[in-house]
């Protein structure tokens, strides 16, 4: 039911125990978010989006410290080397240390970022895509991640300063 003001709908679930829910429209304009997702990128990763939370969640077991963080290097090609590397890490001085290292297609500069442990991994939950591609400008600042294909979905994930560390 839509209310006479026409700002508020009511569902009654009347099945086992009855439940209302209400949900209201709020006034307003919505904030013009797609100022903050940044349009270049200094350094490009494409990687296996299993591979990337699998790895994302062996090193959260290890980000116990108080951000909870996990550090990701992106690796690109260099002389000498076959392919590009993405190595995901995580440190504690009681549990010890876990690096996964993931083979990538990466462009740009060679970059290390500190991303908070569960907002990486909410990220990569929410693309169904083989492939995941990462877009960073510098660190400190958000993180572009979306799946690779015509699917239209960003996620913007802000990192931590490289200060930080793990342990």
């Amino acid at each position: 039911m839509v209310t006479p003001q026409k700002n508020q709908v009511v569902f009654h679930l009347a099945q086992g125990e009855q439940i209302d829910f209400v949900s209201r429209l709020i006034e307003g304009v919505f904030p013009p978010y797609k100022k903050i997702i940044p349009r270049e990128h200094t350094t490009r990763a494409v990687v296996d989006t299993r591979q990337l939370a699998t790895a994302i969640a062996r090193a959260g077991l290890f980000a116990v410290d108080l951000k909870k963080s996990v550090r990701v290097t992106f690796k690109p090609e260099e002389s000498g080397t076959l392919f590009a590397t993405l190595t995901v890490e995580a440190d504690d001085a009681d549990l010890g240390n876990n690096v996964s290292t993931l083979s990538a297609e990466i462009s740009g500069p060679r970059q290390e970022v500190f991303f908070p442990f569960e907002r990486l991994s909410e990220a990569l939950v929410h693309i169904d895509t083989p492939q995941v591609a990462i877009e960073i400008t510098t660190t400190g600042r958000p993180v572009v991640i979306k799946p690779v294909s015509d699917i239209e979905y960003t996620s913007l994930v802000q990192t931590m300063v490289s200060s930080q560390t793990t342990a």
